[in-house]
C-alpha cells in the first residue's frame, strides 16, 4: 500500500474565490472498482485513500479557520461553475541524478540531459490523476464534481529539493461573464 500524500500548504481567499493546496508525496491516481468474489460485492480500492485526503483537508480547513470562507465560496450556491488548476510532479527515478544514489537525490544533482524530461512511460494517466482528486473532494469542499466546468492539468518530473514528488491543486471560482455559450 502507498503511503498517503501529507498536505503541506492550504489557503483560501474569499475575495479572490479560489482554493489552493499543496500535497507533498507521490500523487495517487484512480483504479478501477472491482468485483471480489470472496466478498461479494464491488470493491474500491481508492476508498481509504480518498477519504484520508479528504479528512486531511477538512481538518486543515478546521484548524486554519478557513471553514466558513471554503463554505462561501463553494457551497453557497449550486450553481456556481469552478476551474480546477492542477500540476502533478513525479519523483524523479535515480538514473535521472549523478550518482545514482539516494542520497544523491536532490535538484542540482540531476543530469543536464534530464533537466526538462516529461514523465510519459510508466507513469499514471492525467485523467485517472484528476479523477483521484474530484471524487476525493466530493461533498467535501464541492457538492459533486459536475460542476468543474474547466480543467488546466500537467505532468512533469520534480525539480525541487529531494525531488521526492508532490502535487499542487487550485479550484477557482468562475465568473460567469467569461463561459462562452454558443448557438
Amino acid at each position: 500500500m502507498a503511503d498517503f500524500p501529507q498536505l503541506v500548504a492550504l489557503r483560501a481567499k474569499v475575495d479572490r474565490s479560489f482554493l489552493y493546496l499543496r500535497f507533498l508525496g507521490n500523487p495517487p491516481s484512480w483504479r478501477r472498482a472491482f468485483f471480489a468474489r470472496n466478498v461479494g460485492r464491488y470493491v474500491n480500492p481508492n476508498g481509504r485513500q480518498q477519504r484520508n485526503v479528504a479528512m486531511t483537508v477538512k481538518n486543515n480547513l478546521y484548524l486554519n479557520n478557513y471553514t466558513s470562507t471554503v463554505h462561501e465560496i463553494f457551497f453557497q450556491n449550486d450553481d456556481c461553475a469552478y476551474e480546477l488548476n492542477a500540476v502533478y510532479h513525479f519523483p524523479r527515478p535515480l538514473y535521472h541524478f549523478i550518482g545514482r544514489r539516494r542520497e544523491n537525490r536532490h535538484f542540482d544533482r540531476i543530469k543536464p540531459q534530464f533537466r526538462d524530461v516529461y514523465p510519459t512511460k510508466k507513469k499514471k494517466d492525467l485523467d485517472n490523476l484528476v479523477k483521484f482528486m474530484m471524487d476525493a473532494f466530493n461533498r467535501s469542499i464541492y457538492h459533486d464534481d459536475s460542476c468543474i466546468t474547466k480543467f488546466i492539468v500537467e505532468k512533469r518530473y520534480d525539480n525541487k529539493g529531494t525531488c521526492d514528488g508532490r502535487f499542487e491543486i487550485t479550484i477557482t471560482k468562475r465568473d460567469t461573464n467569461e463561459v462562452i455559450y454558443i448557438d
